[in-house]
């Protein structure tokens, strides 16, 4: 039963059915060949209500199974388990150990040896009991040797009683790492513990911070945050295990020997990278992939700069571009596509016709007489203004006539008061009015 990972009996049980030989071996990418064994046979025996009809457990059985226990897919814990439980009372604990293992082993891959160190100080944390446990934490990025480093080191009565170091494959920022380092701590504290993490990333302190104040389940707000699964991941733990969590920040190089620690332990290298797969913290109800990579940050900003690449390369590829403007960088990608978006959340008819003018106007495509004589020349006989006859009125030209209205400085002036007071909420009332009045003498003149 060792060699199949089985700790209870619900672990060969689904659904009410029992698992066969082949089912088991399967789900733990062992071959079956060979005979059944024996005691697989009598487990059926015991189990199954009538064999030659189906593989139904017992009622019996059923109602006195208890709660499931996930078994762990490292061999070599088992000897571990052995060892320490020897009796039936300890039974929770292997339970949270061997969960635990569980959770570590599918979300840390590609190196054995910091999965088993990660492992062996979180079964000394139960083991012990530590209701009230203290770590440092830090992290290293060079992206001239492409290093990612994490260095967490465990304290106990102003004592050392244990450190990791780890090499990290990732590509994003130091602020990233430093929570890394927090989620590991985190799967080493026992659960209804006192868990104090001391770091030097005011960064990472806010993020936790927040996880544990803001509502994760108003999804919107969430996936426009930065590593939203993490966010998830913490909160979501922090519960279930009941661990009261503090996080300290510390100031950098300040001869405290804990914190120095953990710096030279992040700057380690030589040590094979692990990999995190997200897929497996992901508290989410669904998993979000683009071309085989798992996104995990700021999912609705990542979305608008999405289609504002798909946009932009349809606006260049597009016969009616001008490849000038690109190539004397006279476009505004960002504004662009907020003019062309118009900020309007209705679709209808008056909709339709702005945006239509809006992206003619863009494309300097508007039905001026010079265009117009062009294509209907027999309608359109002239291509002169018709407010000053004097100029071809073509697109540069129905700006500047010296017969319009309005003159292209007013145009101008008043898309800037609009735009200021879009995008500058925050500035106080009193300012506005100082500009606008800034403004409108300018327009006097």
């Amino acid at each position: 039963m060792r060699k199949t990972k089985i700790l209870d009996i619900k672990n060969i049980i689904q659904d009410g059915v029992m698992l066969t030989w082949a089912q088991l071996c399967h789900r733990q990418d062992r071959s079956a060949r060979g005979k059944v064994p024996q005691w697989f046979k009598e487990v059926e025996t015991k189990l199954i209500e009538n064999i030659e009809i189906s593989r139904k457990v017992k009622k019996e059985v059923i109602d006195n199974t208890e709660e499931i226990i996930e078994y762990t897919v490292n061999e070599e814990n088992w000897s571990e388990f052995e060892r320490i439980f020897e009796d039936e009372r300890d039974k929770e604990k292997m339970k949270l150990i061997n969960n635990r293992i569980f959770e570590i082993e599918k979300g840390i891959k590609n190196n054995n040896q910091v999965v088993d160190r990660i492992v062996q100080l979180m079964i000394d944390n139960v083991i012990e009991d530590r209701k009230e446990l203290t770590f440092y934490t830090d992290a290293s990025l060079n992206r001239l040797n492409n290093h990612s480093g994490i260095g967490i080191v465990q304290i106990e009565n102003e004592t050392e009683i244990g450190n990791l170091n780890i090499k990290i494959d990732s590509k994003k920022e130091i602020n990233h790492l430093e929570t890394v380092a927090i989620m590991i701590v985190l799967l080493m504290t026992p659960r209804d513990s006192i868990v104090s993490i001391y770091t030097n990333s005011k960064n990472a302190q806010t993020l936790v911070n927040d996880c544990l104040k803001e509502d994760n389940n108003n999804l919107r707000k969430l996936l426009n945050k930065t590593d939203f699964i993490i966010r998830k991941w913490i909160n979501d733990f922090i519960k279930d295990n009941r661990i009261n969590i503090n996080i300290v920040k510390v100031k950098a190089h300040s001869n405290n020997k804990f914190n120095e620690k953990a710096d030279k332990l992040a700057k380690v290298t030589g040590e094979d990278e692990i990999t995190i797969n997200w897929a497996e913290f992901n508290k989410l109800k669904f998993n979000i992939w683009w071309k085989d990579t798992n996104l995990t940050d700021e999912l609705r900003r990542w979305t608008k700069e999405l289609n504002l690449l798909r946009w932009k390369a349809e606006v260049i590829l597009s016969s009616k571009f001008e490849y000038r403007w690109i190539k004397h960088n006279l476009v505004d990608w960002e504004w662009s596509s907020k003019l062309l978006k118009n900020d309007m959340r209705e679709t209808d008819e008056v909709d339709s016709q702005v945006r239509s003018f809006i992206i003619k106007n863009y494309l300097e495509k508007l039905p001026t007489l010079e265009r117009l004589n062009e294509r209907y020349g027999k309608l359109y006989t002239s291509d002169k203004c018709m407010r000053c006859d004097r100029m071809i009125e073509n697109w540069q030209h129905i700006w500047i006539c010296e017969k319009n209205d309005t003159t292209l400085r007013e145009l101008v002036d008043e898309a800037a008061i609009k735009i200021w007071k879009k995008e500058r909420k925050e500035v106080t009332t009193s300012e506005k009015i100082e500009l606008e009045k800034a403004l409108k003498r300018r327009i006097a003149k």
